[in-house]
């Protein structure tokens, strides 16, 4: 009940003056009074209210006072209404016993008094003003008492949610600094036994060979590591424009063909006759996440093949897409993991890490850069012990078009030794080692190179000198190279 709503009084009685006398007895605005002249409107009235109280007429036609009372306790929608019968005569008065029996609380004898009732009313009024304020009071503490329920399970969720997350994050690091270790490792292990100046030409080349692969693996991490980071602060930034994506899938797999070959895998591309050849979008993400997909495959695959297939198709606003399935024979993922591959710092399982290694980042990442693109990567079908069919779709992002124009340039990949003859280079940068190295690389082509150790040093040096190029590093101490 509302609170703020007025306490009802029903009155029954056959006579229309007996109806009205009462009424006007007890009309205030404190109070709603209802009227009825027979017990079949009274019950009618009271399934559509809520009464305080009933006062009730004794002897009436077609159904007595009495009868109407016992109606009222049969019913759980009346039964706890409180009645005051009234009675004309002596002889009505020795019906009491009958009347508390049928659920009376009190009896008003006629003629009226007016003082009694108005003192009963009130009395009645206020139990049920009470009797409201308690449920309002009660509705109050169960709401409370629920909300302290919803909160303490959903806190219990938020823990474990946060336990799990803790776990994976401990896991993630320990697997982190595996991965990181191990390229790590064999770089400076490598390093140190060049120094031996009794080594054969053949290690020598063999050894710097494998600190550049293993160069190459740590740089995959950080940027993998550096790429995800950026995605989730919105801060990565994508260049859409005109891409193949039949060209960027084949230099993949020509790419990956080696890595391939040397597990004995057959790796092959194929795309459907009538596959967009140009659509708008970023070909740098869009090959970062077809390299992950394959590089995956390859690597969960002992025996068999892996091939990639595209074609094109159209989405439900009919915008034009495309689609690359990644199809391995490799171990394949349970059911019950499916969701977890593309969580961040997870794997199917704890035992993939320990069989094949790996960060755990890959298809998260691969995941959140295809949705950036407008996208998705999903798992198509997959059987343990048969293998994945992972599809990566993009979406032709035509209004994203950034107003440059994407050209293909092609260079020697080995330069002429007399290229920069001549060229004077400042490099601007704190760490003497990156100095040193861009210095070598530069001064093997003919340029003549001068250092700086911070901008601030940089920006004096390059308004006094004749440079024709500032190689300069961002985060710097004292000035770092945006100010500079």
């Amino acid at each position: 009940m509302n609170s703020k709503a007025l306490p009802k009084i029903l009155l029954v009685d056959d006579l229309k003056a007996n109806l009205l006398a009462l009424d006007g007895l007890l009309r205030s605005d404190e109070l709603e009074i209802y009227q009825s002249n027979s017990g079949n409107e009274a019950l009618e009235l009271m399934f559509s209210h809520e009464f305080a109280l009933a006062i009730i007429d004794v002897q009436m036609p077609n159904m007595s006072g009495f009868e109407l009372a016992e109606l009222m306790r049969g019913t759980n929608k009346t039964k706890n209404i409180p009645i005051i019968f009234v009675s004309a005569t002596a002889k009505e008065q020795s019906y009491s016993f009958k009347g508390y029996e049928s659920g009376a609380v009190d009896f008003l004898l006629k003629p009226l008094d007016i003082h009694a009732v108005k003192s009963k009313v009130s009395i009645f009024i206020e139990l049920f003003k009470q009797k409201t304020q308690l449920k309002n009071q009660l509705e109050i503490i169960q709401k409370t008492q629920s909300e302290l329920e919803t909160a303490k399970a959903e806190a219990e969720i938020a823990k474990n949610i946060a336990e799990k997350a803790n776990d994976f994050k401990s896991a993630f690091l320990a697997n982190m600094s595996h991965e990181i270790r191990t390229p790590l490792g064999a770089m400076l292990g490598f390093a140190d036994l060049l120094r031996n100046p009794q080594l054969s030409l053949p290690d020598r080349n063999n050894f710097i060979d494998i600190i550049s692969r293993n160069g190459e693996s740590l740089a995959v991490i950080i940027n993998d590591v550096l790429d995800l980071s950026k995605v989730e602060a919105g801060q990565l930034k994508f260049e859409f424009t005109d891409i193949r994506p039949d060209q960027i899938a084949n230099d993949v797999v020509q790419l990956l063909g080696e890595k391939a070959k040397e597990k004995g895998l057959a790796l092959t591309y194929s795309f459907e006759e009538g596959s967009p050849q140009s659509i708008v979008s970023d070909s740098t993400r869009v090959r970062q996440v077809i390299l992950n997909l394959v590089s995956n495959a390859i690597k969960f695959t002992k025996t068999g093949s892996v091939t990639v297939k595209s074609y094109g198709g159209k989405n439900k606003s009919g915008r034009p897409t495309v689609s690359f399935e990644i199809t391995d024979t490799g171990i394949g993922i349970q059911d019950s993991q499916k969701h977890n591959v593309f969580e961040m710092f997870a794997q199917a399982d704890e035992t993939i890490t320990r069989r094949f290694g790996g960060t755990g980042l890959g298809l998260a990442l691969a995941r959140k850069l295809a949705r950036s693109l407008g996208g998705d990567v999903s798992i198509s079908k997959t059987a343990i012990g048969k293998g994945s069919t992972f599809l990566f779709l993009i979406e032709d992002q035509t209004e994203q078009k950034n107003d440059i124009t994407a050209e293909v340039i092609v260079r020697s990949t080995k330069p002429e030794i007399n290229v920069l003859e001549g060229v004077k280079v400042l490099v601007v940068d704190d760490s003497p080692d990156n100095q040193y190295l861009i210095l070598h690389y530069l001064s093997k082509y003919g340029a003549i190179v001068e250092s700086a150790e911070n901008g601030d040093i940089g920006y004096h040096k390059a308004l006094a000198g004749d440079y024709k190029v500032v190689l300069m590093d961002i985060q710097m101490p004292e000035m770092d190279g945006y100010t500079a």
